[in-house]
């Protein structure tokens, strides 16, 4: 069964310094208001080694934009953003 909300996943790890960066701007997007219509979730790359070669996650951290359990490939974002930007990404990915 498929998740109905839209998700918005980022692949990190724990040694990954950028990850560390991008980690709090997406949560607090995720925190805000607007934005509980959405699941959040992280998928830690040394854990879910699978999960990552599945999507094909070269690098991290990327994010990715899922609607009805289908990625968004079109709105992938590579590298740490600011949470106005990751906010930007999520309404472009999801608001059609």
């Amino acid at each position: 069964k498929h998740e109905k909300r839209p998700a918005v996943v980022i692949f990190s790890a724990k040694w990954c310094g950028a990850c560390q960066e991008a980690k709090p701007e997406l949560t607090k997007v995720a925190n805000a208001p607007d934005m509980q219509n959405y699941l959040f979730a992280v998928v830690d790359v040394d854990k879910a080694g699978s999960v990552a070669k599945q999507f094909g996650i070269q690098g991290i951290p990327v994010v990715l934009f899922f609607m009805n359990g289908k990625e968004e490939t079109s709105h992938r974002i590579s590298g740490a953003e600011s949470a106005d930007r990751y906010r930007a990404a999520i309404k472009k990915a999801f608001e059609k």
